[in-house]
Formats: structure tokens, C-alpha cells, sequence
């Protein structure tokens, strides 16, 4: 492997590199404390984030959120080239960006629109960007690098909202509503919220649900962060972790919903699966 350039400083590297045919072994799963976006130059390889398998192409960019696991496999007789950059939200936070620039790599699932391809972007080439941020050039190089980066993070933004657009636009409402809670499981999913997001009245947004799914909104919320924290205690989680995890703001309120809907107590299932082990 050969690094044609490399910068590392506070909270980001940025990396060129370029592996010569038969010199290199696919990499195993592995992931970082910081984001990363990724992209391919040049042959024959596709990139696995989680369980979604993404062929390449040049020009093609990928994007990973820290702890997401990914790995490159590539066709070993041949070699690849790439560039790629690792950064930390602290860089962003001096300007107050990390609100949007960040919402591409953590408001979707694990593994799951992870691809943009160069036709995604609208009036930037992220090759092109990457290229001009791997120039060997002192010269103010970290603000340099910082508006670069910016660019492309906001090109990557904007692309995303176009992906969520497109995908909405091809989907009912109750399907939006049940990957949104899905995805939001431990986050705010009142009336209110779900309102303020879907543009529409919470008795709309019951109304609606409830003639597609048969429950009403809170029923279906209540009755998947359950099963979320019966999950989360049969592999071993405290009934306040799987409490706070799945959503629930006060472990009383948790602990007689529990009760009644599964007919029994989170501690039942914690020493079932503790005499299960011994």
C-alpha cells in the first residue's frame, strides 16, 4: 500500500492511498470513534456496511457514522485506489454545523443509505474535492481543508434530503410513521412531535394510522418499545438501561406497562434468563 497523502491533525485525517495488484488482503469488519466518508478512485471492489453489500464504482461515496462496522473487498489480483476522510463532530462544532451537516450519517438505520453516487450531487464533483484537499500545500492548510470539507458535507446533505424525499414521496403515510418510530424508538414519538415532523394534526395522524394499522399511534409505540426492552433484558440489559433505552421517561410507568401488557415483571425475565445461564 502506498500513501500518497496524508494529513492528521485534532479530530480529522485525510488519507490518498493506492493499493498495487496482489499486494494486499481484504480487510476484516472493523469501525471508528469517528465519522468517516469514503471514496473510490479506481478498480474492482465493493464496500459491506453492516449486512448491505455496495458495489463500486469511481467516483462512488460512501459514508459511516462512528461504531458502524463496514470492511472492502476487492479483487485481490487487482489494485484499488481511494481517498477518505476520518473527522469528529468537535470540528464542526465551532460554527454550530454539526446539526446539519451530521443528520446524513446518524438519522437513518445502521448500514442503510450508506451510497451516493456522483450523480447525487448537485453542482460539486466530491472526487474533485477530495482531490484538491490532498494537495501538499502548507499554506493556511487547515482552513483550507476545513471549507473543502464543509463543501462536501454539505453536498452530501443535500443529497441525502433528496434520497428521503424520493423515498417519502413513494410511500403512504402509515409507512413513514412506522420506520419513523422504528428508527426513533428512544426518542420523542408524543402526538405533538410526530405532528410537528408529518405536517399534520395529531388526530389526522391517528386517524389515518389507526384505519391502516388497526391500533392507534400510542398502542403501536407502546407495544414496540416493549417488545424492544423484552429483547434488550433476555440479552442481558437492567431493566432501567432497557427502560431508557426504549423510550420510557419514568421506570415506574415502564415497570406497570411492562406488567400488564406482558404479564410479567422485567425482573422475571432477568432471573429466568440468569437460572437459564447457570
Amino acid at each position: 500500500m502506498e500513501t500518497l497523502f496524508l494529513y492528521k491533525d485534532d479530530g480529522i485525517e485525510i488519507a490518498h492511498r493506492e493499493t498495487p495488484p496482489a499486494t494486499h488482503k481484504n480487510t476484516e469488519y472493523h469501525s471508528h470513534d469517528m465519522y468517516e466518508i469514503f471514496c473510490f478512485v479506481n478498480g474492482e471492489a465493493e464496500y459491506i456496511v453492516e449486512d448491505s453489500v455496495y458495489p463500486l464504482r469511481p467516483g462512488y461515496i460512501l459514508i459511516m457514522r462512528p461504531g458502524e462496522k463496514h470492511k472492502i473487498k476487492t479483487n485481490t489480483e487487482k489494485g484499488y485506489e481511494r481517498f477518505f476522510i476520518n473527522f469528529s463532530d468537535s470540528i464542526l462544532s465551532d460554527y454550530n454545523l454539526e446539526e446539519r451537516f451530521l443528520i446524513p450519517f446518524t438519522d437513518r438505520s445502521v448500514g442503510k443509505k450508506n451510497l451516493y453516487f456522483p450523480t447525487d450531487f448537485q453542482n460539486i464533483s466530491p472526487k474533485d474535492i477530495f482531490s484538491r484537499l490532498c494537495v501538499q500545500d502548507n499554506y493556511s492548510k487547515r482552513n483550507r481543508i476545513s471549507a473543502y470539507l464543509y463543501i462536501l458535507l454539505d453536498g452530501i446533505y443535500n443529497a441525502f434530503n433528496e434520497k428521503i424525499t424520493l423515498d417519502n414521496s413513494n410511500r403512504s403515510i402509515p409507512e413513514r410513521l412506522i420506520t419513523h418510530i422504528s428508527e426513533h424508538l428512544s426518542g420523542d414519538l408524543s402526538l405533538a412531535a410526530l405532528s410537528e415532523k408529518f405536517f399534520l394534526s395529531p388526530s389526522q395522524i391517528n386517524r389515518i394510522f389507526k384505519k391502516s394499522v388497526g391500533i392507534s399511534v400510542g398502542e403501536y409505540i407502546l407495544t414496540k418499545r416493549l417488545t424492544a426492552a423484552e429483547d434488550l433484558l433476555r440479552n442481558g440489559s437492567s431493566a432501567l438501561d432497557a427502560c431508557q433505552r426504549c423510550g420510557f421517561r419514568d421506570y415506574s410507568a415502564f415497570y406497570r406497562s411492562y406488567r400488564k401488557h406482558m404479564g410479567k415483571s422485567p425482573r422475571d425475565v432477568i432471573v429466568k434468563i440468569e437460572k437459564t445461564i447457570r
